[in-house]
């Protein structure tokens, strides 16, 4: 399994190992006869040598950070998880001995799609799905078009979280890592939507944090601050602007830097013009930038 954030993908293929620099893959995984090999994208092909191995090809074309990048070899069932309602396949991945169980615990991906949509556009990529790993990884991580679970890690809550991060995190990808909170903090709010929008429409008072969501320095870029604080600065910003402001705003920032890049201050912008107004202070005293 390969599968971590910031810095990982350079330990395994060479590569300018930062998301600002995307790009589109090809992945070849050649393995024993009879093991499953899975990674981002759409399996192109799947070929046997004829001499005991098998060659999984897959093709991710839209732009891609490395950190995003995932192989996950082993006794694994590929198991189809149906679509959204606007024809989105989800594809996900299981332990063998275990795709029942799963196969339950992911049942309503195609639904949760569905409902972020509502607030955040379109899906951004051909494919969804989720691998679940045999080995406790302790996390779980976004891996573009097919998130990456440990078995800890599968709960709605979560899973709602990873998917919110295909839109914000893998097609807006950060410019700079100072930015987290725009993963992070909208993959939190994005929890408050399934299954009602109730806390999206409210503000709740910004908790004391040991640091603010827009400047977490190297060693606090996933501290409970960056999630939970900057989750609380787009429930300030809703009740500030209005909920359907709101997403007017969240869809044209996903629309306007889809499979691309962008900084606290690109967002800012998309708030201002949405609703004619200048936000810029409100948003960075929250930040506390």
């Amino acid at each position: 399994v390969v599968a971590g954030e910031p810095e990982s993908a350079a330990n395994w293929y060479p590569v300018n190992d930062h998301p600002s620099d995307k790009a589109s893959y090809t992945i070849h995984l050649t393995v024993p006869d009879g093991v499953t090999a899975v990674s981002n994208g759409t399996l192109a092909s799947q070929k046997s040598s004829g001499s005991g191995r098998t060659t999984w090809t897959y093709d991710a074309p839209a732009p891609m950070a490395s950190y995003l990048v995932t192989v996950i070899i082993g006794d694994y069932t590929v198991v189809d998880g149906g679509t959204s309602g606007r024809g989105t396949p989800i594809r996900n991945v299981f332990p063998s001995d275990q795709v029942d169980t799963y196969r339950a615990a992911f049942a309503d991906q195609g639904r949760m799609i569905d409902r972020l949509e509502e607030w955040f556009g379109p899906y951004p990529f051909d494919v969804y799905g989720a691998a679940v790993t045999r080995s406790e990884l302790g996390y779980a991580l976004e891996v573009q078009t097919m998130s990456v679970f440990s078995p800890a890690s599968v709960d709605e809550v979560t899973i709602v979280h990873e998917l919110a991060h295909q839109w914000y995190g893998d097609s807006v990808s950060l410019d700079r890592w100072q930015d987290i909170w725009l993963n992070e903090g909208f993959a939190t709010f994005a929890e408050s939507l399934w299954p009602t929008d109730t806390a999206a429409a409210t503000a709740q008072p910004m908790p004391a944090y040991p640091a603010p969501p827009g400047d977490p320095g190297p060693v606090g870029l996933f501290d409970d601050n960056v999630y939970l604080g900057g989750g609380l600065v787009l429930q300030n910003l809703a009740a500030r602007i209005g909920v359907e402001r709101f997403k007017q705003t969240m869809t044209a920032y996903a629309a306007r830097y889809r499979h691309g890049n962008a900084t606290t201050q690109d967002f800012i912008d998309v708030v201002d013009e949405v609703t004619g107004a200048d936000n810029g202070e409100f948003i960075d005293q929250l930040l506390g930038v």
